[in-house]
């Protein structure tokens, strides 16, 4: 996007330059032996010249060239500056998800060590036969739930690390 920027600058400097008066030089020689079997001497010319323009009026053309080219390079530093903004934007949105997932990782390792707990309990409890085996399924279908959670909020850090490190330009692909 820069280099972007960079050219319409050029293109602005360069419908200037148009419109600046252009001075050219030029020279030349030519050597001719009308005859070459014959011991004649050849005949050499030489050419020289300058030429100058200087524009004098346009009818607006001028005026309307350096506006297009002006707006041109207005346009590419409004999409830079964009582009800059949704960059920080997707940055700092992507810190937040980071945030987020640690958070509902804390939560899950909570649940998952509770959800032990109570597993260990229901388990103490039907041997000393005060519960049921529904009890312990339950206790064990919820243990195998928090656990599931936990991976998965485990995988969800690891996904949004990498969202983070590709939204700072650290991870290269």
């Amino acid at each position: 996007m820069n280099s972007q920027v960079e050219i319409k600058n050029s293109e602005v400097k360069i419908v200037h330059s148009d419109y600046l008066p252009q001075l050219i030089s030029f020279a030349n020689y030519r050597y001719q032996n009308p005859d070459h079997l014959a011991q004649n001497e050849g005949e050499l010319t030489w050419n020289a010249g300058l030429s100058l323009s200087i524009p004098v009026f346009h009818w607006g053309e001028r005026k309307l060239k350096v506006i297009q080219s002006k707006m041109n390079l207005e346009s590419s530093k409004n999409t830079l500056e964009r582009t800059k903004e949704l960059v920080v934007l997707e940055m700092h949105q992507s810190i937040f998800n980071l945030k987020e997932a640690l958070v509902k990782l804390d939560f899950t390792l909570e649940a998952l060590e509770q959800s032990e707990e109570n597993l260990a309990l229901e388990t103490n409890r039907l041997t000393v036969e005060v519960a049921t085996t529904t009890d312990l399924l339950n206790a064990q279908s919820q243990w195998q739930k928090a656990h599931v959670d936990y991976i998965s909020a485990k995988v969800n850090v690891k996904i949004n690390e990498a969202k983070y490190y590709k939204s700072i330009g650290a991870l290269n692909p």
